[in-house]
């Protein structure tokens, strides 16, 4: 019975930092000419937990 309320405790745990919130704050883009196919987009990403950024699309943009 231990063991279960253990191994359920520590599940718990583990998730939640899977869940962790991250925060994105202060975005901006600059802008660009005419005919200018590049720009740069910049912000501050923060968690209060490790994580990793797997994935970065835009509606307005091909590529990321």
């Amino acid at each position: 019975m231990k063991v279960k309320i253990v191994a359920s405790l520590c599940a718990a745990l583990i998730s939640s930092a899977v869940f962790a919130q991250v925060s994105v704050t202060e975005p901006w883009v600059r802008a660009t000419v005419p005919q200018q196919k590049a720009t740069g987009a910049f912000m501050q990403i923060t968690s209060p937990v490790d994580a990793k950024l797997v994935e970065v699309r835009s509606p307005a943009a091909k590529v990321v």
